[in-house]
């Protein structure tokens, strides 16, 4: 064992050596380059205004912060010296390569310099020079027709003004050398050349967001605007962000209850079940607002629209209807169903909304009751779920789900599990899918995993895949209202399919299942949290990212079928019961 440092100084990080390239250990089988690290560190220093400091740790260190090349080619950008910002390209890690292959590195950063340079030619009002830019440096290139076409069309800009408007470009005055410099330094030219802005605030970010995920009581609200610690490992000691006491029993219904939702405002909670009926509470006051009589069967799934103007329920009596919550009112009957309708999705706008059975079918209807598309599932319909964002609907069967992309009405992926699922929970991003499954597991699917993406677990081999037959269902017109929703990380990916592996996130297990449909639900702050009902008459919540099961909650004398959490009040969780008692929980600092 090495002796201690003495009193106020720290020991050093082990090095192979005491070389520029030594390499340094870092923790238990990592090892980062010496020369790296201190690059990393000239630049923050640089960031936080310490110049000479980082000037010193150059001289001292022996590391330059970047190479006379580099910092040649950094001069040209910003002094807009485009001949010689292309000409330094080679020495920066950016040779010519293959000219004639349009997206190779040199061609894309050949492409940025000589957009600037037109765009700063057009801010000159040098229309023939920007011109010539255009036709003889550009279009050769044939890097990007649709970019090349944008930049053509601003040559009818006229005034200065107008152009960075139009181009929506700050101009040589409002920082769109630096801008470039920076586009180059992230998409073009390899890391080892060029330090990237605040690459060490990156990674320490990284770090953070890690032990925030892994956080089992973390509270963004808590934290909100407020720093987060780097002299220690982040830890929230409080568990006021986890449901733990009951807050109100309500025993309005007369029957099992088999489905709850909160509203989208967080105010009103609905919940449906065997005996046909709709109850709506106030959440606020606890007060039952309406015992409406809704289906002659069973009702087994409701629904808020996106703006709480409407409540849709579903029955097996084969229809679905259409409630105004405000009086109570039924304002539509939804019926082409043949059998069971098991669920429903309302599109953003609120006006449109999808309905799924047992007679294989998916129909989209009016608010009104206009029944405008309707195609096959290939397989009875037990739930779904349409994306926030209105882009695409997971669909559910006995041991599959469908995905349907809206807009290009084609199923774009399908996942098969080995045991029977129950129910499906999309995550507010439409990232990641939760599913129940009669094998007393609850499985969380990252449907758009990334290289750099931090999962909750490691890839495992995914059975989810491309749908084997991706044919176009018989919706002649797109589903997205007012032209496309801006793209999310998730649904801009479906724009060209589904990921062809995404990955089994997590496992959750501890609950009991086997017989019934049991619900659960992703919740809590930043959906951090996972909430099950279970057939021991108890409430499950897991920790989503460690996994780790928080609470157990007792109450319920029967089956626990399904669970909601509240999307205004993050603590707060509603869970509906064969006991005829629907109930809310809250953290133990929040009981009132």
């Amino acid at each position: 064992m090495s002796p201690p440092a003495p009193n106020g100084t720290a020991a050093p990080a082990r090095a192979a050596t005491s070389q520029q390239g030594a390499i340094l250990t870092v923790g238990p089988n990592l090892h980062v380059r010496r020369e790296e690290l201190v690059r990393l560190l000239t630049d923050e220093l640089r960031r936080l205004g310490y110049t000479q400091s980082a000037a010193e740790l150059e001289r001292e260190s022996n590391v330059p912060f970047e190479s006379h090349d580099v910092a040649q080619f950094r001069s040209a950008i910003l002094a807009g010296q485009w001949a010689d910002a292309v000409q330094l390209l080679p020495t920066v890690g950016v040779p010519p390569g293959q000219p004639d292959v349009p997206n190779g590195a040199y061609v894309t950063a050949l492409f940025l310099i000589k957009e600037q340079q037109y765009l700063e030619l057009l801010e000159q009002q040098n229309v023939p020079a920007a011109l010539t830019v255009l036709r003889e440096e550009l279009t050769p290139l044939q890097h990007d027709p649709t970019r090349l076409h944008e930049l053509s069309s601003y040559l009818m800009c006229g005034p200065p003004d107008m152009l960075r408007a139009t181009a929506q470009w700050t101009g040589v005055n409002g920082g769109s050398r630096a801008t470039l410099l920076h586009r180059l330094q992230t998409d073009v030219l390899p890391a080892s050349a060029m330090v990237r802005d605040g690459r060490l605030e990156t990674l320490i970010a990284q770090a953070l967001a890690r032990q925030v995920a892994q956080c089992t009581y973390h509270s963004a609200e808590a934290h909100d605007g407020k720093p987060l610690g780097l002299l220690a490992d982040h830890a929230c000691e409080t568990r006021d962000t986890v449901p733990a006491t009951c807050l109100a029993t309500f025993t309005d219904p007369e029957d099992e209850v088999w489905h709850l939702a909160f509203s989208h405002a967080g105010d009103r909670l609905a919940a449906v079940g065997q005996d046909g009926r709709l109850l709506i509470w106030d959440v606020r006051t606890r007060h039952l607002l309406f015992r409406l009589h809704a289906h002659v069967l069973a009702a087994t799934y409701l629904a808020w629209s996106p703006d709480d103007k409407y409540l849709v329920s579903c029955s097996n009596d084969t229809k679905a209807r259409i409630w105004d919550p405000a009086n109570g009112t039924c304002v539509t009957v939804l019926d082409a169903h043949s059998e069971f309708v098991t669920a429903a999705g309302w599109l953003p706008d609120s006006r449109r909304l999808i309905t799924g059975g047992l007679d294989k079918q998916l129909f989209l209807w009016n608010v009104d009751g206009t029944l405008v598309h309707r195609w096959s599932n290939n397989a009875r319909v037990s739930d779904m779920q349409v994306s926030d964002d209105g882009r695409f609907v997971v669909v559910m069967s006995t041991d599959k789900v469908r995905v349907h992309d809206l807009h290009t009405r084609t199923e774009i992926s399908s996942l098969t599990e080995a045991h029977g699922i129950t129910s499906v929970c999309l995550s507010k991003d439409g990232r990641y899918l939760l599913l129940n499954l009669s094998a007393q597991e609850i499985h969380l699917w990252d449907l758009f995993p990334t290289p750099t993406a931090d999962n909750v677990d490691s890839p495992v081999a995914s059975r989810m895949s491309p749908s084997s037959s991706s044919s176009s269902l018989p919706l002649r017109s797109p589903l997205i209202s007012n032209g496309h929703p801006s793209p999310t990380p998730a649904s801009a990916a479906t724009t060209s399919g589904f990921p062809a592996r995404p990955d089994l996130a997590a496992t959750y297990t501890g609950h009991k299942q086997g017989r019934f449909v049991i619900r659960s639900a992703l919740g809590g702050y930043g959906e951090a949290f996972i909430a099950s009902g279970s057939e021991d008459a108890r409430v499950y919540v897991w920790h989503r990212a460690s996994r780790a099961l928080v609470n157990v909650l007792e109450g319920h004398s029967d089956t626990v079928n399904a669970v909601a959490w509240n999307p205004r009040v993050p603590g707060m969780l509603a869970s509906a019961s064969d006991d005829r008692t629907v109930r809310l929980w809250v953290p133990s600092s929040e009981d009132a």
